[in-house]
């Protein structure tokens, strides 16, 4: 059977790079390349969940798109109509990872790694496997650690005010909590951090492990 292979990406060359890996493998045919998920879903026309008039089996999806678009909406809407998603980027951002892997893709895919590993991951993917290699043992090395903490909704909310730039005084007024109990929510996540073998001393460090772990997200990462 032949697996049927979109890409999403804004960038041309990178368009043309891809459609130039898969032309030869017998059993992969490289649909088209979209800049949007708009553009892709406008081509596919889903009849009803699952069922397209130009059916497409895997798709590869870029993190970031001129569009603006949020990657785990995108993610979202193309899983939701039974599509098999594949991450394909940079990998840069732990923020933007967190979030298309809260989206249910299937795997990630780096880039620059070479062409038989990438029609080895589409292959895997296509069958309903999850592409769990490399880049998914990259991600939670000794560079995201701490990618692995899971912080509850109200110390995620503590630390995004903490990043905001608020004083403990002013998030107690802000919650409407007393400012020992927002003392206590930034010992716990600090407490989270350090199991996860994270220095947190201090707000700055703090900061900075929330972006490592893509619970915060990073300069450069489009906001919700």
């Amino acid at each position: 059977m032949t697996i049927r292979v979109a890409l999403i990406e804004d960038h041309p060359t990178t368009i043309l790079g891809v459609k130039s890996m898969l032309e030869n493998a017998k059993d992969i045919e490289f649909v088209k390349g979209f800049p949007t998920v708009t553009a892709f879903f406008d081509y596919v026309r889903f009849v009803r969940t699952g069922i397209a008039l130009h059916p497409v089996d895997v798709v590869l999806l870029d993190l970031r798109l001129a569009d603006l678009s949020m990657p785990y909406d995108n993610a979202k809407a193309l899983i939701d109509q039974k599509l098999k998603v594949l991450v394909y980027s940079s990998l840069e951002s732990p923020y933007l990872i967190r979030d298309v892997l809260r989206a249910g893709v299937h795997g990630v895919f780096e880039k620059n790694r070479s062409t038989e590993e990438l029609l080895d991951a589409i292959r895997i993917v296509s069958t309903g496997n999850t592409h769990a290699t490399t880049e998914w043992a990259s991600i939670i090395d000794s560079n995201y650690q701490a990618l692995g903490v899971d912080l509850s909704p109200r110390q995620q909310e503590v630390l995004e005010l903490i990043a905001s730039g608020e004083t403990d005084r002013a998030i107690a007024e802000m919650l409407n909590i007393r400012q020992s109990t927002v003392n206590d929510y930034v010992n716990r996540i600090r407490t989270k951090f350090a199991q996860a073998g994270c220095e947190t001393e201090g707000r700055g460090e703090l900061i900075k492990q929330g972006m490592y772990s893509g619970i915060l997200p990073g300069p450069s990462d489009p906001r919700n």
